[in-house]
């Protein structure tokens, strides 16, 4: 199956452009590493693991037969199973608390593992990432993230 993040985009692909955009927005940002307790190197890896995982649930058939009969859309659906295609619902489509639990799967079982400061920061990224995102200030007495 292909595996879409948009209608015109290729889910890896958006997956990479991501992490790009986050590498680069890391170069040029200055970041108040001390107030999250890690050093430069290990949260740009961290942060590897937020793009790469922020929307891996869209790999689910569910939210692929979503994105095929969108409005307007002219994607191939046979690709999608009989029983999605039957048992759809549109709260079945979500990812992002899939996306949020491969995301805490991954970093328990890394370098991150007794960073709950970090995997928390992450997990509450991902899984509000298209709704209301709580701002992470509170947890800080200062503001990470300057121009």
């Amino acid at each position: 199956m292909i595996y879409l993040s948009h209608p015109d985009t290729l889910l890896k692909d958006h997956l990479s452009f991501t992490n790009e955009t986050i590498q680069e927005l890391l170069r040029v940002k200055k970041i108040n590493y001390d107030l999250l307790d890690v050093n430069n190197t290990n949260f740009k890896e961290f942060m590897k693991f937020i793009a790469f995982t922020h929307d891996v649930g869209k790999y689910s058939e569910y939210f692929q037969y979503y994105i095929r009969t969108r409005k307007g859309s002219e994607l191939p659906t046979n690709c999608i199973s009989s029983e999605v295609k039957e048992n759809y619902k549109e709260e079945l489509k979500q990812h992002g608390l899939i996306s949020g639990l491969v995301l805490y799967t991954l970093l328990s079982n890394s370098k991150f593992k007794n960073d709950k400061k970090l995997i928390f920061l992450g997990i509450n990224s991902i899984i509000q990432h298209h709704g209301n995102l709580k701002r992470h200030d509170y947890l800080y007495k200062k503001p990470m993230l300057s121009e």
